[in-house]
């Protein structure tokens, strides 16, 4: 996963330790085959979608395709989910008030 060194500083110590155990899990053989084998689920998936017979088919095949999609673009999920946490925590670091848990309820009615 390519994260700027900026963010990599921003994250805690327990995102980072996440990040490495994602990292291992894209890095390794198995998580290739895995989407491998997706990509081409994906390719006939696509199919049935443009050809469906009828509207359930139709449905259910999108509904695959975006679970497919899901874990083919994991990494960039991945990547986007770090880089909003290192912005978060670059925030409450800027102003410790964001940090803390504020009853809707109270804060609305100004109690």
């Amino acid at each position: 996963m390519d994260l700027s060194q900026d963010i990599l500083a921003a994250l805690t110590p327990e995102d980072k330790q996440e990040l490495e155990i994602w990292e291992e899990l894209l890095a390794s053989r198995g998580y290739d085959l895995l989407v491998r084998f997706l990509t081409g689920n994906a390719e006939s998936v696509a199919a049935i979608i443009e050809n469906a017979n009828n509207w359930d088919q139709y449905v259910y095949a999108r509904g695959s395709r975006d679970a497919l999609n899901l874990v083919l673009n994991l990494e960039e999920i991945l990547a986007a989910r770090l880089t909003q946490t290192a912005e978060e925590n670059v925030e409450v670091a800027e102003d410790p008030t964001l940090d803390q848990e504020f009853d809707e309820i109270s804060v609305n009615l100004g109690l």
